[in-house]
């Protein structure tokens, strides 16, 4: 699909770099580090998978490197600021004019058509009406929603609400579009259709792709997944095909280089995390999914030593 004007994306991309961030709820032995020192770069148009089980600290990030949730140290840089210290004015027209988002439930307006529902971005950033459903419309028929402009939420059915959804994450051009359990209310079979809908969609776009998962058939539809644990990143793979980062080293060991690197602003001190079993769930479930994939412990366990060998 080419759009042309102010709806093509920009040549290149920019990477999204996370450094050193953390974030901790409550304060001296309440506090909750919900992210121990995460490092991590979103490279344009690829497709990354945060896998981990419920309290890994996989939302909060995902929320942190949209500008949702402001970090209690780290940076995130996006073609030349911090984004964690932007105004939440600014934050809100980044996120509007950058980034796009898909839900778990879509989240789409019941009383809207799916031609405006997909429309929004546009309107709000001041596209006229007629331009911005003409844009939106071409988005609807490129994922497979020709004649269902101008159908209603709940005239759709579960998948095809998600399609609306994708239209009107991409339909702004943006450079990343972050998706939070995509398919957590859908079958396994829809689930799966939507997944490659929006990961070719995203491909066909120029934007990157930033999904949220605890299920590792997810992660089969992304070129590289990372695993979470307790706060921290456990974990890399690549899929058969896909190139690590362009320095060659891998992308976890690099996350912690920049940790260490960064000026961190002064918080609790994190504890230590337990010791690792032989592999974590989600690491176990990501390896399955990618069985011929390169992975790349950032905590290495007993197992991960006695492969090496």
């Amino acid at each position: 699909m080419t759009f042309t004007g102010h709806h093509a994306p920009a040549p290149g991309g920019s990477p999204l770099v996370a450094s050193a961030l953390t974030k901790v709820y409550g304060s001296a032995q309440t506090a909750t580090h919900a992210l121990a020192g995460v490092s991590l770069t979103v490279h344009p148009g690829e497709s990354l998978a945060i896998m981990g089980p419920s309290g890994s600290g996989k939302t909060t990030l995902l929320h942190v490197l949209a500008g949702i949730v402001t970090p209690t140290s780290g940076t995130v840089s996006w073609r030349g600021e911090d984004v964690t210290t932007l105004s939440e004015a600014r934050r809100t027209v980044l996120r509007r004019q950058d980034f796009g988002f898909v839900f778990q439930s879509g989240q789409l307006l019941p009383e809207l058509p799916a031609v405006e529902n997909a429309a929004l971005p546009l309107m709000l950033a001041g596209t006229a009406r007629a331009e911005a459903t003409a844009v939106a419309a071409r988005w609807l028929a490129h994922l497979g929603l020709a004649g269902m402009e101008q159908r209603r939420p709940g005239e759709l059915s579960g998948g095809q609400a998600q399609r609306v959804a994708i239209a009107r994450a991409l339909v702004g051009s943006p450079g990343v579009v972050f998706a939070d359990e995509p398919t957590g209310a859908l079958d396994q079979a829809t689930g799966a259709e939507v997944l490659d809908v929006l990961t070719r969609a995203t491909r066909d776009s120029g934007a990157a792709l930033v999904v949220v998962t605890h299920d590792a058939g997810v992660a089969r539809h992304c070129s590289r997944t990372v695993t979470m644990r307790d706060g921290r990143i456990s974990g890399e793979f690549f899929a058969p095909g896909a190139q690590p980062a362009a320095s060659g080293a891998p992308q976890a060991a690099a996350s912690q280089a920049a940790a260490s690197a960064a000026v961190a602003r002064p918080v609790p001190p994190a504890p230590a995390p337990p010791a690792p079993p032989a592999h974590d769930a989600a690491t176990q479930q990501a390896m399955a999914a990618h069985p011929a994939a390169g992975y790349v412990p950032t905590h290495p366990t007993a197992a991960d030593q006695e492969s090496a060998r």
